[in-house]
């Protein structure tokens, strides 16, 4: 294993994380604002959702720690790893206000959101060549979302070009890019060692996800990804079919 490459790895993965923290801390910031929320509690909702998912990453490396180790089924502990956030995401549409942040978030946003999905490609592709990612989890086998990522910085301004929602590709693209993420976090589970649910017995394996710089991979970016695919959906569904309207900027 590359030594060199893998510290890379882990950096390339805590760059990401801590952006994605920024991008979420700034859009409900703006979003707050456009609905003339006080700067004192947009502050400090922003401040809130930090130090939330702070404190859940600090529980996920925990976890993973457990599979690594040996004192857990690391499938199905991966497996809570994902399911947790993405569940608390998917909830976050039963509420009022933030169904109200969402429909004014302009949504060339959350897809353009998705090209983050090309760095995630480069850097499986690069653990691969490092020899700490099984072949399975790149584009060079069943790991198909560099296609997202690339299609999605082309959809955020096809999908609305000349202020138009064009709900049935946006509909389709987002399908495809849901189904491509749910079968790569399928792929990396069962590639996971020691595990009675192991199909894919390579070398490496998929243990580099149980390390603690490397768990936000499937405790945070991928369920966020997700989510990002089931918000655009819901915009979608909410807003006119290729009628001329304004996008928010």
């Amino acid at each position: 294993m590359s030594q060199s490459l893998f510290l890379i790895g882990q950096l390339i993965t805590l760059l990401l994380t801590a952006g994605l923290l920024g991008s979420l801390y700034t859009a409900l910031r703006i979003g707050m604002s456009r609905l003339k929320q006080p700067p004192a509690q947009r502050k400090k909702a922003g401040r809130l959702v930090i130090l939330s998912l702070s404190i859940w990453l600090l529980i996920s490396i925990g976890m993973a720690s457990s599979a690594r180790y040996g004192t857990a089924e690391p499938v199905l502990t991966m497996l809570s790893l994902f399911l947790l956030p993405s569940v608390f995401f998917l909830l976050l549409l039963g509420f009022r206000f933030f169904r109200q942040v969402l429909l004014i978030t302009p949504p060339q946003w959350i897809v353009k959101a998705q090209g983050i999905r090309i760095v995630l490609s480069l850097l499986l592709w690069m653990g691969y060549a490092g020899r700490y990612v099984p072949p399975q989890l790149t584009f060079l086998w069943f790991n198909y979302d560099i296609v997202v990522g690339i299609s999605a910085l082309m959809g955020s301004y096809v999908f609305f070009a000349r202020g138009q929602f064009r709900r049935p590709e946006t509909l389709l693209w987002n399908t495809f890019g849901l189904f491509s993420l749910l079968y790569l976090v399928a792929i990396a589970l069962v590639s996971l060692p020691q595990s009675p649910y192991q199909l894919f017995a390579t070398t490496p394996d998929g243990a580099f996800l149980t390390h603690p710089l490397f768990v936000p991979l499937m405790s945070f970016i991928f369920p966020f990804c997700m989510a990002m695919h089931v918000y655009s959906i819901w915009q979608a569904l909410r807003r006119p079919s290729r009628r001329t309207f304004r996008l928010n900027k």
